[in-house]
């Protein structure tokens, strides 16, 4: 590692992080995404499907309650009254057909929808026949109709109904189902990248460190050393990065500093050596000066006694 050097290495190894998290941070984005979308099936198509469906089966209920009131009523406002329901509810069933169509896509379940849609209109006319008949005081002739006419369009109105809503309710559960696994599967992932970029950051960090602290710390002793008058550090140079070439620079220096000092003490030597010779030549001189004086003084001694 430490052939490479450490801006090198930190931006080679920062950017894998960031790709990572990168990652990481984009198969979350996917799965929200995919937790929305399921959402927004829930909420848009699937719930609003089996609500229009308990809606159809409540009208189909209210349908049959209707022509049960024609039938007890005892006076005219009474029969208006359950007509004024029959319509209303006649008009909740059309309008909960009109949804389920528009958000309804498998071929069975249109099939069901077409049979609903004509039984609401079959169911029309006999109500209205058994209206006429009770109006007119025909209670059996009333009955006859509700019971062996109405009463089986209207159940058989309440069974595709029923089916319907049935068919809605297991495909909420079935999407709810889903984005609950959804949900787990997510958090699971989540959960493993989130460990894993934690063990490949420390994996990474701890080699990073020890190859820049390591020999850094030994470049500090060194120097320290060398600060101490110690030129016999020994500094062995390993690998290319920053940190290496701090470490030969200071043995350039050592070694430069060694040679200086070695270079001082050589001319120090030598210039002891000239100091000792010029004493020795001092002294010659000397000893001739004196020489000479003598020899002066007994010249002219002996001039003395010639005169």
């Amino acid at each position: 590692m430490r052939k490479i050097r450490i801006g090198t290495r930190l931006v080679v190894g920062t950017s894998l992080l960031i790709a990572f998290l990168l990652g990481v941070g984009w198969l979350g984005i996917v799965a929200m995404a995919d937790m929305d979308q399921m959402n927004d099936e829930i909420t848009k198509e699937l719930w609003p499907h089996a609500r229009a469906a308990q809606l159809l089966a409540d009208g189909a209920m209210e349908m049959s309650r209707s022509g049960d009131e024609v039938l007890l009523a005892d006076d005219d406002a009474g029969r208006a009254k359950a007509v004024s329901r029959m319509e209303g509810a006649r008009r909740v069933a059309e309008d909960a057909l009109a949804r389920l169509d528009a958000l309804s896509h498998e071929d069975g379940e249109r099939r069901i929808l077409a049979d609903a849609r004509r039984l609401v209109a079959d169911a029309q006319p006999l109500f209205a026949n058994v209206r006429q008949l009770a109006q007119a005081g025909d209670r059996g002739g009333a009955m006859r109709t509700m019971e062996g006419q109405l009463d089986p369009v209207l159940d058989k109105l309440e069974t595709a109904a029923n089916d319907l809503t049935e068919r809605a309710s297991r495909a909420v559960e079935a999407a709810a189902a889903a984005q609950d696994e959804a949900y787990r599967r997510s958090r699971t992932t989540t959960s493993v990248l989130v460990v894993l970029a934690v063990l490949l950051a420390v994996a990474f960090a701890i080699p990073m460190v020890r190859s820049i602290a390591v020999p850094l710390a030994e470049a500090v002793g060194i120097a320290e050393r060398i600060a101490r008058g110690d030129l016999r550090a020994v500094v062995d140079v390993d690998g290319a990065d920053e940190v290496a070439k701090l470490q030969m620079a200071m043995k350039l220096m050592a070694d430069k500093l060694a040679q200086v000092i070695g270079e001082v003490r050589s001319g120090a030597d030598a210039l002891a050596g000239a100091s000792a010779q010029v004493s020795a030549t001092a002294q010659t001189l000397s000893q001739g000066t004196g020489e000479q004086a003598a020899s002066v003084e007994e010249t002219t001694s002996s001039l003395e006694e010639m005169s």
